[in-house]
């Protein structure tokens, strides 16, 4: 059975051989000894049981059978270049690509686009994307290897992470409501109304808040996904909604963004697999990210 690996230092002889007909001159050009030429190309014609090289004739000249080793020698050589270069500017960060996962606004809006924004900066060439999945699917992407990173709101400790920023949930009136009068807002002023589900999200937050404080989440009058969509309803006096401040537009128009008692803060973390990078620019990133948290820290 004949092996399907070739020897390149046999593969660049034949093809240096037939450019300049001579052992001695092909040697030389490889820097390695004449016999250590000949070793090579007879063990190549021994394995497959083929004559390469002409060897009673001077200039050396190659077999129709070593002109065809040659020619593919030849493009091995430029494909082994290319891959050199590619290989060293994915090392150097001049190349390569990241994915990362978003569960909405919040990572989309307020957290990714300045950390982008100076990554870029700095490593032009490798192109960053994000895709925006719902809170139960932005895990399974992670642990599929779909995405290199991901955005999380209160991530399980198990996974390498980089403390982003911190967030919390608020409530949602209009502002002609009496309870934009209030300060904050308990679950118990949430009862009897008709309630806006945000389905962007944060909905295991909000049922963990009422559960947390004794109280049951609120039937949905209305399930929405975009932000716009849940702050129109709420505008209208079609319900009040409970939603991550992040989330929130800068102009939220006639409604009010109010603090709920007891709080019910939330940790957006940059996260990662644990030794599971897929790629050299992913692992670019990531430390990239930890530097520019250390940065803000410091500056903080």
């Amino acid at each position: 059975m004949v092996s399907s690996d070739l020897p390149v230092t046999a593969l660049r002889a034949l093809r240096i051989l037939r450019e300049c007909g001579s052992v001695s001159r092909t040697a030389d050009t490889l820097g390695v000894s004449q016999p250590a030429i000949s070793r090579a190309i007879s063990a190549l014609e021994d394995r497959y049981g083929l004559q390469f090289v002409r060897r009673n004739t001077r200039p050396v000249t190659l077999t129709v059978e070593g002109e065809l080793v040659a020619s593919h020698a030849e493009r091995i050589e430029l494909d082994l270049m290319d891959l050199s270069d590619q290989l060293a500017r994915l090392k150097k960060g001049k190349a390569g690509a990241v994915t990362i996962g978003s569960f909405g606004a919040s990572a989309s809006t307020r957290l990714l686009p300045q950390l982008l924004k100076a990554f870029t900066r700095n490593y032009p060439e490798i192109t960053v994307s994000i895709r925006e999945y719902d809170d139960q699917d932005i895990l399974t992407a992670l642990n599929d290897g779909v995405i290199d990173t991901a955005v999380l709101a209160n991530p399980p400790g198990h996974l390498d992470l980089v403390l982003l920023g911190h967030d919390e949930l608020v409530g949602i009136v209009a502002q002609h409501d009496r309870l934009a009068d209030l300060n904050v807002l308990l679950p118990a002023d949430f009862e009897a109304r008709p309630f806006v589900l945000s389905k962007a999200g944060s909905e295991p937050l909000i049922t963990q808040w009422f559960k947390e404080n004794g109280y049951d989440l609120p039937p949905a009058a209305h399930r929405i996904r975009q932000t716009a969509s849940i702050l129109a309803l709420v505008e209208a006096g079609l319900g009040v909604s409970i939603m991550a401040r992040y989330a929130l537009p800068k102009d939220i128009g006639h409604v009010a963004a109010i603090p709920l008692a007891p709080a019910a803060p939330r940790e957006l973390a940059l996260a990662r697999i644990p030794d599971a990078a897929r790629s050299h620019a992913a692992s670019v990133f990531w430390q990239f990210a930890e530097h520019s948290a250390l940065d803000r820290m410091a500056r903080d």
